[in-house]
């Protein structure tokens, strides 16, 4: 199954922060496992809030699911998962992240 996937990462820092490059290795780590869209979301979310305990994190994924496309049903596959943590449960802060 091909999988084609956009990951936007967001987050509050309260103590640490973490470079961009080490962002794009925790998603290449997550994604060389065994996933569904959902898990590979909140796997994502859960470990930057472990290691950064930041004051909230967003994580939006939308891939594109190319074996529905290309058999079965043959339509549009996108599908869209996100999960949210501390400050970014609040939806003012949440709709500025989701438009970006």
């Amino acid at each position: 199954m091909k999988l084609y996937l956009t990951v936007k990462i967001g987050y509050l820092p309260s103590n640490k922060i973490i470079g961009i490059s080490k962002l794009t290795r925790i998603v290449e780590y997550f994604a060389k496992r065994l996933n569904t869209q959902e898990y590979f979301t909140n796997n994502i979310a859960n470990y930057l809030n472990n290691v950064l305990s930041p004051a909230g994190i967003g994580v939006i994924v939308e891939g594109r699911h190319l074996c529905k496309e290309m058999r079965g049903v043959k339509s549009d596959s996108t599908m869209v998962t996100y999960k949210f943590v501390g400050n970014f449960l609040d939806p003012v802060i949440q709709e500025k992240f989701t438009k970006l």
